[in-house]
């Protein structure tokens, strides 16, 4: 099953490139170790693959293990909706006329879901935190068979020793390939037994609310910059919202929406994430506070899985990194987004780096924007639909 998506897929994604150097490299690993455990290799039947975004790639691992099927899975729901939109594009003419069959797609945002005792080999795309690969590498020990190898790959100026030692807190062996294509592949196998216990997802309690954070989750269990600033303006600017429905967009660890609900006992909540480990934590923040029966946590692009006009109000604190690098691109796909799902006269609260200067596209994308804080760092609008509404301009 595919996920599918109403946002558009940006032409200068990786699956309208060449494959890279770290999937050219996991495939020459695979390629190495096929070769090099003939009895290993005549087991893989279930493969697990982690974070792919090419196409081609996933083709070319599907060709090397002809009778194996291939389980999809991406804590990116973006990067899953736009694989799996290539990859069907291609199903009309496959290299092997069986391989469409046996490439199917975990839809669940935990990675146990995509892992079977039967699964022998993982390979995945370094993640960009060592807590993450951390919390992967401990849930694939648990959950996949005991003769199972792990095979993960990175850029090498992105790797570091530390990636080693996450893998060696839940394998025997763990070693590291020379660099090739200035990346560099990581081999583990021999999960321990028995497995330590898992560090994730961690707790801890932020503007009086208990949250919970699994691995690499934005901000983990401490309260961002942002996030800090746009809460020390809601006792102000959420008032009257007898049975509102808020709608908390790119949620992290959940505090924001459940802060909410717990201070306003009378609004549903529905909080979204692109992150499946963001979801996972946001869904624990729900679990730890007793509010699951008015907060619901859903694993989305923005908000693409949202009816037209099904929230009155929505808060957003939204990414602006991507690895080391400043991108507005998410925010933007938000922005467009909640110009559509709020009601005539709905507000969006959003907290930004003020560098960033949102203003105008939320003028654009949302409606009539006024700031109702700033300073150096972080700035704090509210942006109003047009139409009647009892925040409306008209």
């Amino acid at each position: 099953m595919a996920l599918r998506s109403r946002v558009q897929h940006s032409p200068t994604h990786p699956t309208n490139t060449p494959p890279d150097g770290v999937d050219r490299l996991l495939l020459a690993e695979l390629t190495d170790l096929i070769a090099q455990h003939n009895d290993w290799a005549a087991t893989l039947r279930h493969i697990t693959v982690v974070n792919a975004i090419h196409p081609a790639t996933v083709r070319d691992i599907a060709q090397l293990l002809p009778h194996a099927t291939l389980t999809l899975w991406n804590d990116s729901c973006h990067d899953a909706v736009t694989l799996d939109t290539a990859l069907a594009a291609t199903q009309s003419a496959p290299p092997d006329s069986s391989q469409s069959n046996r490439i199917v797609r975990s839809t669940s945002p935990t990675l146990d879901a995509a892992l079977t005792p039967d699964t022998t080999s993982v390979l995945m795309r370094l993640p960009k935190t060592v807590d993450t690969l951390d919390d992967f590498a401990h849930t694939i020990a648990a959950h996949a068979s005991p003769r199972m190898r792990f095979l993960a790959a990175g850029r090498v100026k992105y790797m570091t020793t530390r990636m080693n030692d996450a893998l060696a807190a839940s394998f025997a062996a763990v070693t590291a390939s020379l660099g090739r294509y200035k990346s560099r592949a990581l081999h583990a196998s021999m999960p321990h037994t028995p497995l330590p216990p898992a560090r994730f997802p961690q707790q801890a309690t932020l503007a009086t609310i208990p949250i919970a954070a699994y691995g690499g989750v934005f901000s983990g269990t401490s309260l961002d910059v942002g996030t800090r600033f746009l809460l020390s303006t809601l006792p102000t600017a959420l008032t009257d919202l007898q049975s509102a429905r808020i709608v908390d967009v790119g949620c992290g660890n959940g505090l924001l929406g459940v802060w909410i609900a717990r201070h306003h006992p009378h609004v549903s909540v529905t909080m979204t994430d692109v992150s499946a480990q963001a979801v996972r934590s946001a869904r624990a923040t729900v679990d730890l506070n007793n509010v699951g029966d008015r907060v619901s946590v859903r694993w989305m692009d923005a908000l693409s899985q949202l009816p037209d006009h099904s929230a009155d109000l929505v808060v957003c604190n939204p990414p602006f990194h991507d690895g080391t690098a400043v991108t507005t691109t998410p925010a933007h796909r938000i922005f467009a987004d909640v110009g559509r799902v709020l009601t005539p006269g709905g507000r969006m609260l959003t907290v930004f780096n003020t560098p960033l200067a949102y203003a105008p596209t939320l003028r654009r994308l949302v409606g009539p924007t006024r700031v109702l804080a700033t300073h150096a760092k972080f700035t704090i609008t509210e942006s109003v639909t047009p139409g009647r509404g009892p925040h409306s301009s008209a």
